[in-house]
């Protein structure tokens, strides 16, 4: 593992089901909560403030034995595999200890208001930065 600063691209060949091997460039330790777990990263709380700012760079690969597995297990369970797997590389090398608990949150509802919708199409150009 390497610690960087750096921020580039994010590369996860744990995605791929026909893949043992495990590669993350620049990723944040959120965002491998994000992926190990299954959750949104917005409903990660908690953690040091460089939680989501340090970035690291994972290059993993599973031994044959546990390739071989993984290549009979349809693709979802194949992911869920490497999900358990990352976990547990968290717990190992970063010490992680977690636990999920139901919070209860802010919801907004969106109605239309009196007198109708005032919503119209718009008919300019996108611009993307």
């Amino acid at each position: 593992m390497r610690l960087t600063r750096k921020l580039l691209t994010l590369l996860l060949a744990a995605n791929d089901p026909d893949q043992s091997h495990f590669r993350t460039i620049n990723v944040s330790l959120k965002e491998l909560l994000q992926f190990a777990y299954d959750i949104p990263k917005s409903q990660i709380f908690g953690g040091p403030r460089w939680f989501d700012s340090v970035t690291f760079d994972i290059d993993a690969k599973a031994d044959a034995s546990v390739d071989k597995q993984l290549h009979a297990l349809p693709p979802d369970q194949a992911r869920h595999q490497k999900q358990l797997m990352v976990q547990t590389l968290l717990a190992d090398r970063f010490q992680l200890t977690a636990h999920q608990e139901t919070r209860q949150l802010p919801v907004y509802s969106l109605v239309v208001a009196k007198g109708g919708s005032q919503i119209q199409t718009f008919r300019g150009e996108w611009h993307y930065y």
